[in-house]
C-alpha cells in the first residue's frame, strides 16, 4: 500500500508541476504562453507517466490477457484467437517484429493514451494540470491501463472531438471513428454523437433543475433493478461490445452488480453534485463547442452509469463517458483557482480536490493487490512471468 501512495503520488505530482503553463487573458480571452521550456518540460512527465505504466504489474484480468496475448504473437508469430480487432493485433504484431519487450508494448500504450488525451485539448493547455491529476485520482487511470483497447479508442474519441468539433467536420468524425472501430469494435456507439455538432453548442444548456432532476432518478431506478427489463438486450450489446465471446454462463456469472454506496460512491456523488451546481456559471466562462459537448457527454455519463452498473457488459459502454466527469472538473478547478481569485475559490477547490484524493487512498486501501482488482501498484521486476519474452 505505501508503494502504491509513493509511486501514484510522485506520478500526480511531476505531472502537476511539468503541465503547469502561463496563462493569459487577452480581451477576455483565456490563451496559454506556450514557451520551448514548456515544450521541454512536459515530455518529463509524459516519460515519467510512461515508464511506470510500462512497469506495472498485475493491473487487472484484462491486464494479464493482453500479456498473454502479446506473448502468444512473440513466441508463435500469430494470435490463437478471432475476436480481437484487426487494428489492435497490427499493432501487437508490429512490435513483436521488432522484438519488443512486454514493457515496451504497454508504455507505447500508455504514451498513445496520454498523447491523445494532452491533444484534445490543445487550446485548454491550462486545464491540463488539473486534468491529469483527477484522472489520476478519479480511477480512469486504472482503467486505462486495464482494458487498454477501448481506454485507447477512449482517449482517441477526445482528439477525434477536437479536432473536427469547431467546423463541425462530420463526414471526418465518421471516417475517424469508422477507423477507431478496427481498434475496438464498441467505437460504432460513437456514431451518433456527431449529430451534436449541428447545435448550438456555445449556448446550449440543461437547467440545473433538469440536471438534478434526472441525476437523482438514475440513483432511484439503479435500485429498482431496472436491468432485469433491459435484459432482452444483453445479446445485441455484448456481440457489439466483443463479449459475444463468452457463453452465456459466464456472462451471467459476470452480471448481478449492485449500485452501492459505498465511500467511493459517495465522494463521486458530491463530485457531481458540485458539478452540477457550477455548470451554469462554467458555461458562461467557458462558451465554446467543446465545452458544450463534454458537459452534454457528462450529463449522459451521470445518468446511464447508475443505470447501467449492474451489468459488466453494458457498463462497458459507459467507459466512453466516464473521463467527462474529471475533464468538467478540471474546468472548475481552473475556474476556481485562476479565474475566480478568491478565499472562499481556494477552499472549494482544494475541498474538490482533497475529494478525489480520498478516492485514490480508499481505492488503493480497499483494494485487493492481485488480479482481482487492478489499483494497488507493483512493478513487474521480479515477478513470475507467465510466458517469458
Amino acid at each position: 500500500m505505501l508503494q502504491s501512495i509513493l509511486v501514484y503520488g510522485f506520478m500526480i505530482v511531476t505531472l502537476y508541476q511539468t503541465f503547469q503553463i502561463r496563462v493569459l487573458s487577452i480581451n477576455n480571452r483565456i490563451t496559454a504562453n506556450v514557451t520551448p521550456l514548456y515544450n521541454w518540460s512536459i515530455w518529463i512527465g509524459v516519460i515519467v507517466f510512461t515508464f511506470f505504466s510500462a512497469v506495472r504489474w498485475d493491473v487487472g484480468i484484462d491486464h494479464l490477457s493482453y500479456l498473454e496475448d502479446y506473448s502468444s504473437i512473440c513466441k508463435y508469430g500469430s494470435l490463437d484467437r478471432e475476436d480481437m480487432e484487426i487494428g489492435y493485433v497490427y499493432l501487437q504484431l508490429f512490435l513483436a517484429e521488432l522484438g519488443a519487450h512486454f514493457t515496451i508494448y504497454f508504455g507505447l500504450v500508455a504514451f498513445m493514451q496520454l498523447f491523445f488525451c494532452v491533444n484534445s485539448f490543445r487550446k485548454e493547455l491550462y486545464i491540463l494540470p488539473y486534468l491529469l491529476v483527477l484522472i489520476m485520482c478519479g480511477g480512469d487511470y486504472f482503467f486505462w491501463m486495464n482494458g487498454m483497447r477501448q481506454a485507447l479508442v477512449c482517449t482517441a474519441f477526445l482528439f477525434v472531438v477536437s479536432l473536427t468539433i469547431e467546423r463541425r467536420r462530420v463526414l471526418l468524425y465518421i471516417c475517424m471513428i469508422l477507423l477507431l472501430s478496427f481498434i475496438h469494435t464498441s467505437a460504432v456507439f460513437l456514431l451518433p454523437f456527431c449529430l451534436l455538432y449541428f447545435f448550438n453548442l456555445e449556448k446550449f444548456f440543461i437547467p440545473r433543475w433538469l440536471q438534478l432532476s434526472l441525476f437523482f432518478a438514475a440513483l432511484f431506478l439503479s435500485q429498482m433493478s431496472i436491468w432485469e427489463y433491459l435484459l432482452k438486450y444483453v445479446d445485441i450489446i455484448s456481440a457489439a461490445i466483443g463479449y459475444d465471446r463468452f457463453d452465456a454462463n459466464t456472462l451471467n456469472s459476470l452480471e448481478g452488480r449492485e449500485m452501492n454506496f459505498g465511500v467511493r460512491r459517495i465522494l463521486m456523488l458530491i463530485v457531481d453534485i458540485c458539478l452540477i451546481f457550477s455548470s451554469k456559471k462554467l458555461h458562461s466562462v467557458f462558451p465554446s463547442k467543446k465545452f458544450g459537448f463534454v458537459y452534454i457527454m457528462y450529463v449522459i455519463f451521470f445518468v446511464i452509469e447508475p443505470l447501467f452498473m449492474s451489468s459488466l457488459v453494458l457498463s462497458r459502454v459507459t467507459a466512453y463517458f466516464h473521463i467527462f466527469r474529471v475533464i468538467v472538473g478540471s474546468f472548475f478547478l481552473f475556474y476556481l483557482f485562476k479565474i475566480h481569485k478568491t478565499k472562499n475559490g481556494d477552499l472549494v477547490g482544494a475541498v474538490f480536490v482533497l475529494l478525489f484524493v480520498m478516492h485514490l487512498l480508499v481505492q488503493i486501501y480497499a483494494d485487493a493487490g492481485n488480479h482481482t482488482d487492478c489499483i494497488r501498484y507493483q512493478f513487474c521486476f521480479g515477478k513470475n512471468l507467465p510466458i517469458l519474452i
